[in-house]
């Protein structure tokens, strides 16, 4: 939990290092996006993959 608290209450590194923190805030939307598009592939091709092994 301290290292929770201390990255809510200092300046993430990305603005640290000089990022702006709209930028900051945009990449990790993006992240957050890229993640869910990749465990929602993910899904799918389990999905495909029973069905696939149920035939072979």
């Amino acid at each position: 939990m301290a290292t929770l608290r201390h990255s809510l209450t200092s300046r993430p590194p990305a603005i640290a290092a000089g990022w702006p923190a709209d930028e900051v805030l945009t990449t990790i939307i993006e992240l957050a996006d890229n993640h869910a598009l990749m465990l929602a592939a993910n899904a799918d091709l389990e999905g495909a993959l029973v069905i696939l092994r149920k035939r072979a």
